[in-house]
């Protein structure tokens, strides 16, 4: 009798474990990407606490859907500084921004750097190439401008 108590324990313990594992908080203002055996399943965006299949489901990215703020030195080639370039941005699309490129975000910065150190200024041209490039990468650009 106690050997199938502690069977029966250590099955609670384990189904616990698993279900502990494998829930998800969905906070406000991020969006989670679920793959299931590897494919894209559904993007969860609404705040809360969402369960996944172990061994079957993953999380493969959580994005930020509020607006960002980032700052990018880029080098300038006539003088020893590095130029502050300030961007602020939001993904509108988030399935795009996850599987367009491995890190969207450092692609994009990769990007920018390399359209504004060929110019050496940020252009109405450089602004609108590195716009589109954003947007196929699931990005609205806001603002874009030198420090």
């Amino acid at each position: 009798m106690l050997d199938i108590l502690k069977g029966v324990f250590a099955l609670a313990l384990l189904v616990l474990l698993l279900i502990a594992l494998n829930t998800k908080i969905v906070q406000k203002n991020k969006a989670i990407v679920v793959e299931r055996l590897g494919k894209f399943l559904k993007i969860i965006d609404q705040p809360g606490f969402y369960f996944t299949i172990p061994v079957v489901d993953r999380v493969l990215q959580t994005v930020p859907l509020d607006i960002q703020n980032k700052e990018i030195l880029i080098d300038n080639e006539f003088e020893t500084k590095k130029v502050p370039l300030s961007l602020k941005y939001q993904i509108f699309d988030v399935k795009l921004f996850v599987y367009a490129e491995l890190d969207s975000y450092s692609k994009l910065s990769e990007y920018i750097t390399q359209h504004i150190q060929s110019e050496q200024q940020l252009t109405d041209e450089n602004t609108h190439l590195i716009t589109e490039y954003a947007e196929s990468l699931g990005i609205t650009i806001i603002e874009l401008c030198v420090k």
